[in-house]
């Protein structure tokens, strides 16, 4: 700063000091020291202010909000209270009652504390609420406790359920007991046109029977008319084939035909009495309850809460509407002050700014001529504060910089000093990193991979012992001979002679990025050729390009490989043998069944002929013999003569009768006999079938495959439906490709075993369909157990198996199969008991 001189009384001159000759840290504080002082005034008025909006918060903080709170959670604490007593109603799981139990509590607790709430005492809620809101949750709490004595007490709460369980379901289980029985039995014959019916009316009263429990079950479920209306036409409809069955007058069974007609009749009386307290309110006396009594209870409680806490929300808001007003007030004197303070602050820094700055700028150009090598360049120093201060400092520098530049040969020597000592660390360094490279050329010699260092040419720059004792090489042999003589004859390039070889692009040890092994012979210095793999990496070293072989020998895993091919195909054979093993059992399953019919068959022909009535005829005919002489006489006039022709035509209509039966019972005979041919020769045809891909109609195979299981799925009761659509001929192997659809038709088979259980018929679809204009694929689709989302994950894994006997081959072997032949086998499932279909895709035959 500026600083003026006069003249003290003695003659002598002395500063005269006045605001310019304040220091700058007394400037500072002192304009500042008025801007704070304004601030804080202004903060003084602002907190005064938000004193008066605190005491109003308080209030509604203390008072209002934690009253609302309180009422809210009442009011959700009574929605979750009836949400758990519905739950329990629905599921009689002890968890919702021991919920119920400490929701109930916390109602009651908190009703506790509401009385003791500021607004309660001040009158702002009623007494007379409080005592109406305890009075209904006293009732809320009664019907509750009776609810949960009725849920579970089945004989008060299901009295409709249980007179079902006692009356409807012995004889309904028992009536399709009754069904199955009759199927099973040997007596009733599919090759006879009576017999066909019967089975067929048998088949369709079983599918009715559990359509008509189906839907009464339903009924109960749903309340739904249309569910009472399809049980009604079910029952008739059941009621007119068992009439049918009984005009049909069969010898069958055991009386369980006469047994089925008397359960329709107990089952169709107990209809009634079971509808009559299902459609009162007597069949859930909780839920009737819950509606009539509880609901109503729980409503006045909901509204009584609800209207209390939208009271308290409401006080709330008007306390927030004093508290907005009151911060307004705030906010506009806090932008007086603020806009009063920047202004002085700009005011005063102009002021305090304007003696800083020029000194300064002096300052400024005395250092740019200092940067510039003029080291005589002084400030000229006008005040006595800082800034006059780091002038003399500045003065005080150059003249230790114009001192410096005298010992600047001083400081040469010194360097070359240095120079020396930096020459010995040199020396030391390079002594370390020789130890370092010993270091690594006793990992190069001692690793177990074989290291190859191969230059431009292509040429063996070193080799490690490793490298050696794999190509049999003695030490320091193979060093300088070309790379191409590690490789076996079989992989030489003919471009290994040509003008534009490089080694490095067109020779067999060629840089590779990725780093993926490369397979190759190799040939030992012996001349053997053995298996080996190798990667190649490039390595630049100065102007020279390298190439780092790293070389393993694989014969031992080539030996490895080959056995394990050899143990894969004779999984495969073990895998046809078993399909084959399969098969066969299920033709000798078939005979057997064809067999009881032929030896029945066979019985009967020789009850016919026991019960012959040809001994007659020949007592008669001795009779005739023994009056030959005087035979007229004998027939009219003797009494057992005249009794012979009335008996001799007699016994013509009961030998025409028997000769009939017997005729029936050999065309049986035949039919089974010729049964069993197809069977076998169907067998002997695909097992006679090689493994080569042939032309094939796939509808004939699943034709095939039906007729092997044919027997097994009648006795199980399985309804086939078949969907097959056009499609060209498919391309594969016929003999895997029919042990595959039959072991999917087997396993679809078991899985609906359990089907009878849960009231469901066995059904079994069969849909085959061209998927593009390469492949056809062919459905398996039952409606048994089912697969869940683990089993679907791991099913065609060889092992798995989810029966109790299996041996989880069939599956494996059989996807493996259809990979084989160019196709696939996929399975889907929604889960358990919701059935799976098996989806198998071929390829079409001039496609492929």
């Amino acid at each position: 700063m500026d600083m003026a001189v006069g003249k003290n009384p003695a003659g002598t001159s002395r500063p005269r000091l006045g605001i310019k000759g304040w220091s700058v840290h007394r400037k500072i504080i002192l304009g500042f020291a008025g801007v704070i002082a304004l601030m804080a005034l202004g903060m003084g008025f602002t907190l005064s202010k938000l004193a008066q909006v605190e005491r109003v918060a308080d209030a509604a903080i203390k008072q209002n909000q934690p009253a609302a709170q309180l009422f809210q959670r009442l009011s959700e604490e009574l929605n979750l209270a009836t949400t758990l007593l519905n739950n329990y109603l629905l599921t009689a799981d002890e968890k919702y009652k021991q919920e119920y139990a400490g929701v109930e509590q916390s109602i009651v607790e908190h009703l506790l504390e509401a009385r003791t709430l500021a607004v309660t005492r001040q009158g702002k809620v009623s007494s007379l609420q409080l005592d109406e809101i305890e009075d209904l949750l006293t009732h809320f709490q009664g019907y509750a406790a009776r609810l949960f004595e009725l849920r579970d007490n089945r004989n008060l709460n299901y009295p409709g359920m249980e007179l079902a369980e006692r009356t409807l379901l012995p004889p309904a289980t028992a009536f399709l007991a009754n069904v199955n029985t009759l199927l099973s039995m040997p007596d009733l014959d599919a090759a006879t046109s009576e017999g066909a019916h019967a089975i067929s009316l048998l088949q369709e009263l079983r599918y009715i029977w559990v359509q008509m429990m189906s839907s009464f079950r339903l009924y109960l479920t749903t309340q739904s008319d249309t569910h009472l209306q399809n049980f009604r036409s079910y029952n008739a409809h059941a009621g007119n084939l068992l009439s049918d069955l009984t005009a049909m007058k069969l010898d069958i069974g055991f009386g369980e035909l006469e047994a089925m007609q008397q359960q329709y009749r107990e089952y169709s009386a107990s209809i009634a009495p079971v509808v009559k307290i299902y459609e009162s309110v007597s069949w859930r006396a909780d839920i009737h309850l819950m509606r009539s009594e509880v609901r109503p209870v729980m409503e006045d409680l909901r509204h009584h809460f609800t209207h209390l806490a939208d009271g308290m929300v409401a006080a709330s808001r008007s306390s927030g509407k004093v508290l907005t007003e009151d911060l307004n007030h705030i906010r506009v004197s806090a932008i007086v002050v603020l806009v009063t303070a920047v202004v002085l602050g700009i005011l005063l820094a102009m002021r305090i700014s304007g003696g800083i700055i020029p000194p300064i700028q002096r300052l400024m150009h005395a250092a740019q001529d200092v940067a510039d090598g003029d080291l005589n360049a002084e400030v000229m120093v006008t005040s006595q504060d800082e800034i006059g201060q780091l002038g003399r400092s500045f003065n005080t520098m150059v003249d230790n910089l114009r001192k410096a530049a005298l010992n600047e040969e001083r400081y040469v020597d010194d360097l070359k000093t240095l120079n020396s000592q930096l020459e010995d660390r040199v020396k030391q360094r390079t002594e370390e990193l020789e130890t370092s490279e010993e270091k690594i050329r006793a990992i190069h010699d001692s690793v177990g991979e074989g290291i190859i260092v191969i230059d431009e040419q292509g040429r063996i720059e070193s080799i490690n012992p490793a490298a050696e004792r794999i190509f049999r090489f003695d030490t320091g042999s193979a060093v300088g001979m070309n790379s191409v003589l590690l490789f076996d004859e079989s992989e030489h390039d003919p471009a290994h002679s040509t003008d534009d070889y490089q080694d490095t692009v067109h020779g067999l040890f060629q840089a590779s990025h990725n780093l993926q092994p490369t397979e190759r012979k190799g040939q030992r210095a012996d001349g053997s050729a053995f298996p080996m793999e190798f990667v190649v990496t490039p390595m630049q070293l100065g102007d020279h390009q390298r190439r780092v072989c790293i070389v393993r020998d694989i014969t031992k895993r080539k030996e490895t490989e080959t056995q394990l091919a050899e143990a894969q195909q004779q999984l495969v054979d073990a895998a046809h043998k078993s399909g084959m093993a399969d098969m066969a059992t299920g033709v000798l399953h078939n005979i057997g069944n064809i067999l009881n019919s032929v030896s029945l068959s066979g019985e009967e022909i020789m009850r016919i002929v026991g019960a012959s009535k040809v001994s007659g005829l020949s007592k008669a005919n001795e009779m005739l013999a023994a009056n030959r002489d005087d035979l007229g006489q004998f027939l009219t006039q003797d009494s057992k003569g005249q009794k012979l022709p009335d008996y001799y035509l007699k016994l013509g209509d009961i030998l025409d009768k028997e000769v009939k039966d017997i005729r029936k019972e050999a065309k049986a005979l035949i039919e089974k006999t010729t049964m069993m041919k197809e069977v076998i020769s169907t067998q002997q045809a695909y097992a006679r079938a090689g493994f080569h891909s042939e032309k094939l109609q796939l509808a004939d195979l699943v034709e095939d495959a039906l007729k092997i299981q044919e027997a097994s799925l009648h006795k199980w009761g399985v309804k086939i439906y078949k969907h097959y659509g056009q499609i060209p001929a498919c391309l594969g192997q016929k003999s895997k490709l029919l042990q595959v659809i039959t072991n999917l038709i087997k396993n679809a088979k078991e899985a609906m075993n359990q089907n009878d259980i849960y009231n469901k018929p066995k059904e079994l679809v069969i849909e085959i369909g061209q998927q593009n204009a390469n492949y056809a694929y062919l459905k398996i689709m039952d409606n048994g157990c089912g697969i869940n989302d683990d089993q679907l994950a791991k099913i065609f894994s060889h092992g798995f198996t989810t029966k109790e006997e299996g041996h989880g081959f069939g599956l494996h072997s059989s996807a493996n199969a259809m990979t084989e032949m160019k196709g696939s086998l996929r399975v889907e499932s929604e889960g358990e008991q919701k059935g799976a279909q098996f989806i198998i895709t071929l390829p079409i035959y001039q496609a492929a």
